[in-house]
Formats: structure tokens, C-alpha cells, sequence
């Protein structure tokens, strides 16, 4: 791993180079020679798990997770509510 990444940078100065190192010591290693971003292998087994995991909830709680959308998108409005409206019509003035 350390020799293809010193290899890609001494060939391809410009190039971003992604590595994955086996511990902080080999990752030190890789920074020193070009990698510009090193991923430890306990990070990528961290992803890894938290995705499976994440995948298997949205498999167990699709239903629960998601908000149920109401059929009539108007709020409901108490019928004792309504009344007091039309008694309380407002007073719209008449053209003579």
C-alpha cells in the first residue's frame, strides 16, 4: 500500500490519492508520503457496521418512521366552532 502510494504521487504530482491504512502508524506513513486522505481500516469497519444497521431499521420501522399524511390537508374544524362563525357573519355594507 505504502509503495503504490508513493508510486501514484511520484507520477501523478497533482493527483488526490485516497488510502486506506491498517493502523495510526501506517496511516503517518501514508500522509508522509502524498496521501491526501488516509482512512484507518477501524473507521471503514465503523461505516461499514453503522450502515447495515441503519439498513436494517428502515427495513424493520418503514411504516413507523415515516409520518402518515392525512387525507383532507384542511384542519379540522369543530362543528360547534362553525356555528358560532355563522352566527357572527360579518356585517358587509349594501350599495343604496
Amino acid at each position: 500500500n505504502a509503495q503504490v502510494v508513493a508510486l501514484v504521487c511520484y507520477i501523478f504530482p497533482n493527483l488526490r490519492v485516497y488510502a486506506r491504512a491498517r493502523d495510526e502508524a501506517n496511516a503517518a506513513e501514508l500522509r508522509r508520503l502524498g496521501a491526501h486522505v488516509v482512512v484507518p481500516e477501524l473507521v471503514e469497519t465503523g461505516f461499514a457496521l453503522a450502515g447495515s444497521i441503519i439498513a436494517a431499521l428502515e427495513d424493520i420501522l418503514p411504516a413507523a418512521a415515516a409520518p402518515k399524511p392525512k387525507a383532507d390537508t384542511q384542519p379540522e374544524v369543530k362543528p360547534e366552532t362553525k356555528a358560532k362563525a355563522r352566527n357572527k357573519a360579518p356585517v358587509v355594507p349594501t350599495s343604496p
